[in-house]
């Protein structure tokens, strides 16, 4: 018998969030990515891609000076919500890369960032996407 012992503590089930992409260039974070990564108005997002592992997309945030896209509110109301205008060749060639023409919503997991250059990058689970036109 080899039974697998579930429920352990060192099991955890990772955090999803999600980003919406639109090959305009805007990313739409969630509200859960938001308040997992106590994100706010102001810092900036920046995404990666692996130059060994083409598949493999990446995203990270950084304060409010620097590299990267800033955040705003979509709304004064909803201030849980964040988007950002990116750069539109790299959101087109992330949906080029997922089979996607227009929009996708892809989840990232928060709770198993990967550190490089002192920023912890969170992975973009592009093989299964949400939603994808």
């Amino acid at each position: 018998m080899n039974l697998e012992i579930l429920g352990n503590k060192e099991q955890t089930a990772p955090l999803l969030g999600y980003i919406n992409v639109h090959r305009r260039g805007r990313i739409r974070l969630s509200r859960a990515l938001v308040l997992g990564l106590s994100l706010k108005t102001g810092q900036r997002v920046i995404l990666a891609n692996d130059r060994d592992s083409k598949k493999d997309w990446y995203i990270t945030f950084s304060g409010d000076e620097g590299e990267g896209y800033k955040l705003n509110s979509l709304s004064k109301q909803v201030s849980t919500i964040l988007v950002a205008e990116y750069n539109t060749d790299v959101v087109r060639t992330l949906l080029t890369a997922i089979k996607a023409d227009i929009s996708a919503t892809l989840l990232i997991a928060m709770n198993h960032p990967i550190q490089n250059n002192g920023k912890n990058w969170y992975r973009i689970l592009t093989s299964n996407p949400k939603r994808v036109k």
